[in-house]
């Protein structure tokens, strides 16, 4: 790893790092093992800093590429682009449910408060 790319590290950490060494750094992670760990010291370290909590042990990034390329497979975009679509549709009947149920409602107390 050279020192360019700790130094664009360090400034994605302080939040400085601009467009150009976010794209390298995140093209770059995947393939340097050192460049990852790296990365997990500084995190590690900024949060003994903060008073966070600290689990040098956990490392979830397998799990979270796991699911970013299971995210990517060309089934998945079928079922997303489903669930974009039926959304809107859940929204509205459970809105209109709600409504319609309103609307009974208070004819019912009106009728009861009319006799």
């Amino acid at each position: 790893m050279s020192e360019k790319m700790r130094e664009s590290l360090s400034a994605l950490m302080d939040d400085e790092a601009n467009e150009l060494e976010i794209q390298r750094l995140v093209t770059q992670i995947d393939d340097d093992p050192e460049l990852r760990q790296t990365w997990r010291r500084y995190h590690l370290a900024r949060q003994v800093m903060v008073g966070q909590p600290a689990f040098p042990t956990v490392d979830i990034s397998g799990r979270v590429r796991q699911q970013i390329d299971k995210a990517q497979t060309p089934g998945s975009v079928a079922t997303s682009l489903r669930q974009r679509l039926l959304r809107p549709v859940a929204s509205f009947a459970v809105a209109a449910s709600v409504a319609a149920t309103v609307v009974i409602g208070g004819q019912q107390i009106a009728s009861l408060d009319g006799s």
